[in-house]
């Protein structure tokens, strides 16, 4: 079995506004296998459709350019290269924190809703 660490960055703001839908602008993973040797790394950018200004707080804090996320795919296509990526049967996925697991669960969640709905 092999393991899938991956940390995302999200759309950001200071201060939050109320009315504020994170979005991921950036998926990076590794591929380890049970020895800790990193086989393979994945990283994508993400063109966020709902806020697709990056605010200068987020800009700042994350060092994605605005341009870097205009000349990206959205979340779906990204999503699909990523498991395309990971190739594998079986896997354990973790987050780098608990913030991340968080935004692709409801990320993942509010597409799914979309799709059926």
């Amino acid at each position: 079995m092999n393991y899938i660490v991956f940390d995302l960055e999200a759309t950001c703001w200071n201060p939050l506004p109320r009315d504020a839908k994170q979005e991921i602008i950036e998926i990076g993973a590794v591929k380890i296998n049970h020895f800790g040797e990193i086989l393979n790394e994945f990283s994508s950018f993400v063109q966020p459709v709902i806020n697709r200004t990056l605010s200068v707080y987020c800009r700042q804090l994350t060092h994605i350019e605005q341009n870097q996320v205009d000349k990206a795919q959205i979340f779906p296509k990204v999503i699909e290269r990523w498991i395309d990526w990971i190739d594998e049967d079986s896997y354990l996925l973790l987050s780098w924190g608990s913030f991340d697991i968080k935004v692709l669960t409801k990320t993942v969640i509010t597409i799914e809703f979309q799709r059926i709905g």
